[in-house]
C-alpha cells in the first residue's frame, strides 16, 4: 500500500508540474509523455477504486473498517473530486482518434480539472518523498517544507494557466499578453515571464528608506529610555 501511495504522489506531482507546462503550450502527448499520461490516468482510476475499500481513521482516531462506513465516508468527502481528476481524457482522445483543433481545444480545457488533485498533497507527501529528514517535535521543518512545496506549485500552475489563456487566444485570433509583451517564441522565456508577472504581485513591498540611519532605527525598535514604534505595536 505504501508503494501505491508513492505512485499516487508521483502522479499528482506530474499532474501539477510537467502536465500543466505541456498543456499551456498545447504540446501533444507522444512517445514517453503519452505513456506517462496514460499511466497517471490509470493510477488515478485505481485510486478511486481503492477509495471504496480502504479503511480510515475518523476525527477521534478510531480505526474504521466497516465497508458501509468506508463507502459512505468516501462518497461524502473525496469521491467527486477524484472522479473529476480521474477522467482519462488522454486515453479517450487517443481511442476516438480526435484530431480536429476545436475538439482538442475543448478537451484541453477539461484537462485542467486534473489540477484539483492538489488536495492529495497532504502531510504524508513530505514523509513519503523526504523520509531521510528528521522532523522536529513541533513540526516546524515539516510546515516550512510543505509551505514551500505548495507555494511553488501554486505559482507554477497559475503561471501555466496564464500562458494557456494567452496561447488559447492566439489560436482563436484574439489579442493577448504574449503578443504584446513577449518578443520571443521560446517556451522557457514565455514561462519565466509568466512566473515573473505572477510572483511580482504575490509579494508585499515596504518602503524602509526612512530607517536607513541610526535615528530612524532607534525610532523603529526603540532605545533603553524610549520605546519604539514597532515594539509598541507588537505589545
Amino acid at each position: 500500500m505504501q508503494c501505491f501511495d508513492f505512485l499516487v504522489i508521483c502522479s499528482v506531482l506530474y499532474s501539477l508540474t510537467l502536465s500543466p507546462f505541456m498543456r499551456s503550450f498545447f504540446l501533444d502527448s507522444v512517445g514517453i509523455s503519452l505513456k506517462l499520461e496514460c499511466f497517471v490516468e490509470i493510477i488515478f482510476f485505481m485510486d478511486i477504486l481503492l477509495g471504496f475499500i480502504t479503511p480510515f481513521y475518523d476525527y477521534e482516531d478510531n480505526f474504521i473498517d466497516n465497508k458501509f462506513e468506508i463507502i459512505q465516508n468516501y462518497l461524502l468527502n473525496h469521491c467527486f473530486i477524484d472522479l473529476l481528476t480521474g477522467i482519462p481524457f488522454t486515453m479517450i482522445s487517443n481511442f476516438f482518434n480526435i484530431t480536429s483543433l476545436f475538439s482538442k481545444l475543448n478537451i484541453s480545457i477539461w484537462k485542467w480539472l486534473t489540477v484539483l488533485c492538489f488536495y492529495k498533497l497532504d502531510k504524508k507527501t513530505i514523509n513519503s518523498l523526504l523520509p531521510h529528514i528528521k522532523y522536529s517535535e513541533d513540526g516546524k521543518i515539516n510546515r516550512v517544507i510543505s509551505f514551500l512545496l505548495y507555494f511553488f506549485i501554486l505559482i507554477h500552475v497559475s503561471s501555466c494557466m496564464w500562458i494557456y489563456i494567452g496561447n488559447y487566444n492566439r489560436l482563436t485570433n484574439i489579442d493577448n499578453w504574449i503578443n504584446f509583451y513577449i518578443n520571443s517564441s521560446n517556451k522557457i522565456d514565455i514561462y519565466l515571464a509568466s512566473v515573473y508577472f505572477k510572483t511580482e504581485g504575490a509579494f508585499v513591498r515596504f518602503d524602509m528608506s526612512e530607517y536607513q540611519n541610526s535615528e530612524g532605527v532607534n525610532r523603529l525598535i526603540g532605545t533603553t529610555d524610549n520605546p519604539g514604534e514597532l515594539t509598541e505595536a507588537i505589545k
